[in-house]
């Protein structure tokens, strides 16, 4: 029963980290049409907090994942 729950757990933290990686794409490809011309504008623009976001997502889910093997 321990083992089908591990594999539960595990299945469900790489459908996040999937999920984190396939938007962190989306928001590159989105900053690339989307050109700012400012650092400091670019900070404050919700798809930038969405990208570093995804990114943590996604290094934490790496780190849980390898925890876990």
């Amino acid at each position: 029963m321990k083992l089908l729950s591990v594999l539960l757990a595990f299945k469900i933290v790489e459908a996040w980290k999937a999920a984190a990686q396939l938007l962190f794409t989306v928001m590159i490809i989105y900053a690339y049409i989307v050109l700012s011309t400012s650092a400091s504008s670019v900070l404050l623009r919700p798809w930038f907090i969405v990208l570093v976001l995804a990114e943590a997502i996604e290094r934490l889910s790496g780190v849980a994942l390898g925890v876990a093997m």
